[in-house]
């Protein structure tokens, strides 16, 4: 079976027509939208390609596989939009700019691969240079037994083959980096490790030279701090709403400017229950209403 959707100028309802190759359109569509449905194969049948407008009628036109994934767009004006291929375990998908006959990124489209449980795995996308040159860029993911994305890695690869090795630039280095994420026993992320943000320093350590957040016990994110230092502390009234930051300076950034009209209340929530104090940032809401006991509302 194969499904179309045709969207007609000007809104009304899309429609959608299942049928199998040799069979007669069946389309449903509502009667302000019914234009009108032709065969193009000749007096021998209808094929599966052959339900069109009539023509003067603009619509975009979507044709679906029987799993109703979309294997073609075009435009109102006939224009290529999109197309997709889809195998079990991955999907090649174009762009207008991809499907261009002739064109300079003609058959280059983007693959991606997942495993069993429909987590992407790999994601691979070919870039032309303005020298006509080609480069393959892969992103790979990897995951926890809970699903938690653990490590992202982006590679230059050789090749859109899966298994391609990756490219080595100059001095021998491979052109790959991984960003790595560390999480609590409640599934939380605490760390992230990324070789471009994090610090450099020979007085780091694995405990201060990355990205870090800090819950409290119910679960909110009290702080977190980047490998310089900079950060945000956050406060919370007891309904889990976000009342105050702090924004925690370093000596890369510019110093914080605390306002005295800006104060969360004594009993606000950061890592525990602490004072009034002054914020930098300052969030309010609505009172909640107030009822005596005869449920007047008292103002």
């Amino acid at each position: 079976m194969i499904p179309h959707t045709y969207a007609p100028a000007g809104g009304g309802s899309a429609a959608n027509d299942r049928r199998a190759p040799g069979q007669r359109p069946k389309s449903r569509f509502a009667a302000r939208d019914l234009i009108g449905l032709r065969a193009l194969s000749g007096p021998a049948g209808v094929t599966h390609l052959s339900a069109v407008r009539q023509p003067g009628t603009p619509c975009a036109v979507a044709y679906r596989d029987a799993f109703g994934r979309a294997t073609r767009t075009y435009e109102r004006d006939g224009a290529w939009v999109s197309a997709a291929t889809y195998h079990a375990l991955s999907q090649e998908a174009w762009d207008a700019r991809d499907l261009e006959t002739g064109g300079p990124y003609a058959a280059t489209p983007s693959i991606t691969r997942v495993d069993g449980h429909g987590r992407t795995l790999q994601t691979l996308i070919e870039n032309i240079q303005p020298d006509g040159s080609h480069e393959v860029y892969r992103l790979e993911t990897r995951y926890r037994a809970d699903n938690a994305v653990v490590s992202v890695t982006r590679s230059e690869a050789m090749s859109l083959a899966p298994d391609a090795p990756v490219v080595t630039g100059s001095g021998g280095r491979a052109r790959t980096l991984t960003r790595a994420f560390i999480y609590d026993t409640a599934g939380r992320r605490i760390a992230a490790t990324d070789p471009d943000t994090d610090s450099r320093s020979a007085s780091r350590s694995a405990t201060n030279r990355t990205w870090r957040y800090l819950f409290n016990r119910v679960g909110d994110l009290a702080a977190v701090r980047d490998p310089r230092g900079c950060g945000d502390n956050f406060y919370y009234d007891v309904a889990g709403r976000l009342l105050g930051e702090d924004y925690v300076s370093c000596g890369e950034a510019q110093a914080s400017g605390l306002s005295a009209a800006a104060e969360v209340p004594a009993g606000s929530i950061g890592l525990d229950a602490g004072d009034a104090h002054a914020v930098d940032a300052r969030s309010y809401y609505d009172d909640a209403p107030f009822f005596d006991a005869a449920m007047t509302r008292a103002e």
